[in-house]
Order: C-alpha cells, then sequence, then structure tokens
C-alpha cells in the first residue's frame, strides 16, 4: 500500500506544473487506496499520513482499475530506470519515518529485539505480514482463519523492521502479551491507568 500510494506522491509532484489546482483521475489497480485516500488524516496508519500530507496541495481522485487494464502503467513498472535523483530522495524519506516508527516504541533495545524475534516466530503474525505483502482478498471468508480477525482494521495495518503496528499501536505477539501487561501493571498507576496506558501503546485482538 505504501509503494502504491508513493507512486501517487511522486507522479503528483512531477507533474506539479500541469495539475496543480485542478482535479485529477489517478487510475491504480490497489483498491484499498479508494477509501485510504478519503479517510480523515488522523485515522491513516503512521506510513501513510507523511505520503498524505504531500497529496494536501493536489486534489487526486483515486479510481481502481484492474491491473489488466493499465497497459502503459504496467509497461513502464516491468521497465524501469536504475533509481536516482529525485526518486532516492522518496525512497529515503520513506526509510527515515519508517525507522522512527520502530525507534519511538517506548521500549529497550532488547526488549525491541526480542518482540522482532517474537512476531518472527508467532505463526498467526507471520501469516498476517505475508497477507498484508500479497494484498487482501475482497472477501473476509477467502482469509485464513487464524488472521481473519484483523480483517476489519486491515487497512490500519503496517509493517516496520519486522514489527506490525494498528495504527501508532505495536501489535503485540502471543507469547509476550502477558509480559508486556505485567510491565505495564508494575508501575502501580491504577487500574483505569493501567488499561489506559496499554491501549495508548499495544494492540491485539
Amino acid at each position: 500500500m505504501e509503494k502504491e500510494l508513493l507512486a501517487i506522491v511522486f507522479a503528483c509532484e512531477r507533474f506539479n506544473q500541469f495539475i496543480y489546482g485542478k482535479q485529477v483521475t489517478v487510475e491504480s489497480d490497489h483498491k484499498p487506496l479508494e477509501a485510504i485516500i478519503t479517510k480523515p488524516l488522523s485515522q491513516a496508519p503512521p506510513r501513510i499520513q507523511r505520503l498524505l500530507i504531500r497529496l494536501q496541495k493536489y486534489q487526486p481522485m483515486v479510481k481502481y482499475v484492474p491491473g489488466k487494464f493499465l497497459f502503459i502503467a504496467d509497461t513502464l513498472s516491468r521497465a524501469y530506470l536504475p533509481a536516482k535523483g529525485e526518486q532516492q530522495e522518496l525512497n529515503e524519506d520513506i526509510e527515515v519515518m519508517v525507522h522512527s516508527m520502530v525507534t519511538e516504541i517506548p521500549a529497550s533495545p532488547e526488549k525491541i529485539e526480542e518482540l522482532k524475534k517474537e512476531t518472527a516466530k508467532d505463526e498467526a503474525l507471520s501469516q498476517l505480514k505475508k497477507q498484508m505483502i500479497e494484498g487482501w482478498s475482497n472477501h473476509k471468508h477467502e482469509v485464513p482463519q487464524n488472521i481473519a480477525i484483523y480483517w476489519d482494521i486491515r487497512h490500519d495495518l503496517s509493517e516496520a523492521e519486522g514489527l506490525i503496528f494498528k495504527d501508532h499501536h505495536l501489535v503485540i505477539p502471543t507469547a509476550m502479551r502477558r509480559d508486556m501487561l505485567n510491565l505495564i501493571h508494575e508501575s502501580h498507576l491504577g487500574i483505569e491507568k493501567y488499561k489506559s496506558r496499554a491501549r495508548a501503546i499495544l494492540f491485539w485482538p
């Protein structure tokens, strides 16, 4: 999803002199972008927000078109030139943003490494990452049963450096959920503050 949206940002900025101040139709074979681009900025996953901010000065209307009908775009993507210059700057921009998501997690480097390892070992989260990369089916019943519970929030999920996020919340692997709750509970904030703190930084179904 991030790459598909990055392509739209790149195109709008590249053709700024032609489209600034005009509503334009963007044809994309990535259907989730139709919904993502119309959502309030605050509801978008953090990796998407920065790209949407760059689109604020344009008026793109994303229209879903199956890939088999996007002949020219698919030709260009299969015979691309080596990335350099402006494209390289866009890629670096995304890398910085992704890295900042991980570094802002309120946990020690050792705990973050443990979270990465357990996320990789967790069967459901491994399947979830695979589904996110390959793309979600249009129907919930076609999704593997162990990750069907994530169907309703599929557009809010993102992956960064081996970790999965729901918006700004870190998705915790099953093996570490009790441990994470115990860590938060050690602060003795009281039950309501304890639950509020957990919900502010952690997520699992």
